[in-house]
C-alpha cells in the first residue's frame, strides 16, 4: 500500500460515519439492497440539446425537448416530427487498498490477494496463529466491467395551431424516461463490517469468545430502461412574448435484476490472530422489476430578440416498483415478490439563453433535485429517506457556421443522489463533469443532429482500514432526425 493512501486512512479513521444499507445510496462493505437504484434523474432526449451541454433553452425550434421544457414547444415553425437513438458505452472499475490491522496484520494481505507472496512457515507444529491464511478461490479484490448498448431514445410529433390570435402547439411523444442501468460489485464483502467504524469500532474478540465473519463476493445488477408515454400542450401570446406549457408522461417499463452472493469463506477472529475456513454456497435472486408512475411538468418562457428565460417545475410524483424474483439458496428454490414506492418532491430547473448574433447563442441552466426529501416505502411498509439532494449546472453554445451546419459545445456539472462512504460532510453528494460536442446538418426541411458525451464519475469510499477507489467512465453518441413540414 502506498504511503499516501495509508496516511489518508489514518487521518480519516476519526471521521468514519454510520452509513446504513439504504436503497440507492449504499457504499458499504456489505452489499446494498436492490430497489430504486437508477431512478435518480431523467434522460435527455434531444441530440441538439445534448451537444450544447444539455441546455435545452439554447436550441429552440426543437420538438424533442417537449417533456423537458414544454413551453419552448411554441418555437417550432411547422408540423415537426423527430426520431432518435443512442449508443452508450460504460467502463466501471473498483480498486481496493487496505492498511494493516492491529493484531491481524495478515488480514490486509488476504483481502488484497497478496498472500501468494508469503511462503508457508518452515517449521512443524505451528498453530493457526502462526499460519498464513489463504483464499480458497481466485477472486481478487479488484474488478473491471465494460458494457455497450444501442437503443431507441425518442419519437416526437407536434402540430402548431392558431386559435383566436394565440399560438397553440400540441404534441405527443414516446421517449426513454430514464436509463435504470445499475451495477455494484464488492469482492470482499464481509458481515459484520469488521473494517469499518459504524459508528464505533467492533469490540476486539477474545480467544474464548471469537468473532465469526462471513466473507463473500456480492453482485447487484439491473439492466433496462423505463419509458415515458405522453403529450404536451403549449400556448404563446405573441404580443407579450410569453409562453406556457404543460406536459405529462405515463412512466412504465421493466428491468432485469440480479442479486448474486458467492461465499468465499468464514473468518474467525481471536484475540491476536484469525483463521479462514472454507465455506461454499451462493444465493441468487433473479427476475424483473416493473416500474410505473406519472410525471408532470409545468413551464414558462419569456423571449425577446436577444434573451430567452425559462423555468420548469415538476410537482411531486410517486414511482412504484413491483418485483418478482426467483430465489435460489443452495439446493432450494422459492419466489419472492412485493411492491415498494419512491415519493419524490417538487423539482425544477431554470435557465437563460443569450443570442448576441443571429448565428450564435449560448446559455446556462440550473436544475435542483431535492431528493433528501424523497421518501422510500419498502415492501413491508417502512419509510426512509435514502437519497441526498443533488443538482445539475449546464452551459452550452450553438454556432451556426453555415446555413446548413451548426456546431454545438457544452459541459455539465452534476451530482448523483448518494455520497461516498466515510465522507467528512454527511450530506455531500458525489459530483462529476460531462463534456459534450455536436453537429447539426440541415437540408430542406430535414435536420440531422449528432452529439457526443464523455463523463467520468470518480470517488473514494473510505473506511477505517480500507479505501475503495471507484471509477465510472460514461460515453454516448446520440443522433436524431427532425423533419419540419410547411405549415400555413
Amino acid at each position: 500500500m502506498r504511503q499516501s493512501i495509508t496516511s489518508q486512512i489514518v487521518l480519516t479513521v476519526s471521521m468514519a460515519l454510520l452509513l446504513a444499507v439504504m436503497p440507492g445510496t449504499a457504499r458499504s462493505q456489505t452489499a446494498p439492497a436492490l430497489n430504486m437504484q437508477g431512478a435518480g434523474h431523467t434522460s435527455e432526449h434531444s441530440a441538439a440539446a445534448i451537444g450544447a451541454g444539455g441546455t435545452s433553452i439554447v436550441t429552440p425550434n426543437n420538438v424533442s425537448t417537449m417533456f423537458r421544457n414544454p413551453a419552448m414547444l411554441t418555437t417550432i415553425d411547422g408540423i415537426q416530427v423527430s426520431v432518435g437513438g443512442t449508443y452508450r458505452a460504460a467502463n466501471q472499475r473498483q480498486t481496493q487498498q487496505y492498511a494493516p490491522v492491529r493484531y491481524y496484520p495478515n488480514l490486509s494481505l488476504l483481502l488484497e490477494g497478496m498472500t501468494d507472496l508469503i511462503p508457508d512457515p518452515d517449521f512443524f507444529g505451528f498453530t493457526p496463529a502462526d499460519s498464513v491464511q489463504r483464499p480458497f478461490d481466485d477472486i481478487g479484490p479488484n474488478w473491471t466491467r465494460d458494457q455497450n448498448q444501442t437503443q431507441p431514445l425518442q419519437f416526437f410529433a407536434a402540430v402548431p395551431l392558431h386559435v383566436g390570435g394565440v399560438n397553440v402547439v400540441a404534441g405527443v411523444g414516446v421517449a426513454e424516461y430514464g436509463n435504470f442501468e445499475y451495477y455494484y460489485q464488492n469482492n470482499n464483502a464481509v458481515t459484520p463490517e469488521i473494517l469499518s467504524q459504524r459508528p464505533l469500532p467492533i469490540a476486539r474478540p477474545s480467544d474464548n469468545e471469537p468473532l465469526d465473519v462471513v466473507w463473500y463476493q456480492a453482485v447487484r445488477s439491473r439492466t433496462g430502461a423505463v419509458m415515458g408515454y405522453g403529450g404536451t400542450v403549449a400556448i404563446d401570446w405573441l404580443r407579450h412574448n410569453v409562453s406556457f406549457g404543460i406536459s405529462g408522461q405515463y412512466v412504465a417499463g421493466s428491468t432485469d435484476d440480479l442479486i448474486h452472493d458467492v461465499d468465499r469463506g468464514m473468518m474467525t477472529f481471536f484475540a491476536n490472530y484469525f483463521r479462514v475456513a472454507e465455506r461454499s454456497g451462493e444465493e441468487i435472486r433473479s427476475g424483473t422489476s416493473d416500474f410505473s408512475g406519472f410525471d408532470l411538468a409545468l413551464s414558462t418562457a419569456i423571449r425577446t430578440d436577444f434573451v430567452t428565460v425559462g423555468l420548469t417545475v415538476r410537482p411531486p410524483m410517486t414511482l412504484t416498483r413491483s418485483f418478482d424474483y426467483a430465489v435460489t439458496l443452495g439446493s432450494g428454490s422459492s419466489r419472492e415478490s412485493g411492491e415498494d414506492k419512491l415519493r419524490m418532491p417538487w423539482r425544477g430547473e431554470g435557465g437563460i439563453a443569450v443570442r448576441p448574433h443571429d448565428r450564435f447563442s449560448f446559455g446556462v441552466e440550473y436544475e435542483a433535485r431535492p431528493h433528501s426529501r424523497s421518501v422510500f416505502t419498502d415492501a413491508s411498509g417502512s419509510d426512509s429517506r435514502p437519497w441526498l439532494s443533488s443538482s445539475a449546472f449546464r452551459a452550452g453554445a450553438d454556432v451556426n457556421l453555415l446555413d446548413w451546419l451548426h456546431l454545438r459545445l457544452g459541459m455539465s456539472r452534476q451530482s448523483v443522489p448518494y455520497g461516498a462512504a466515510g465522507r467528512p460532510i454527511e450530506d455531500e453528494a458525489i459530483s462529476y463533469t460531462t463534456y459534450s460536442a455536436g453537429l447539426g446538418f440541415a437540408l430542406a426541411g430535414a435536420r440531422l443532429n449528432v452529439a457526443y458525451q464523455n463523463g467520468l464519475l470518480s470517488y473514494e469510499d473510505i473506511y477505517s482500514t480500507a479505501v475503495y477507489l471507484n471509477r465510472d467512465r460514461r460515453q454516448a453518441i446520440v443522433a436524431d432526425l427532425v423533419y419540419t413540414f410547411n405549415w400555413p
